[in-house]
């Protein structure tokens, strides 16, 4: 899997829990759940 330490999703951590929730780590890809989906 391609990293990228500018990337949320790649760094995870703080830059990811700002908008979402890991669901699992798969070996080709990262589930993640959005917070506030409702919002526009």
């Amino acid at each position: 899997m391609i990293t990228d330490p500018n990337c949320a999703y790649c760094a995870e951590g703080a830059p990811l829990d700002a908008f979402g929730i890991k669901i699992c780590e798969l070996t080709a890809s990262n589930p993640t759940a959005f917070r506030n989906q409702d919002e526009k």
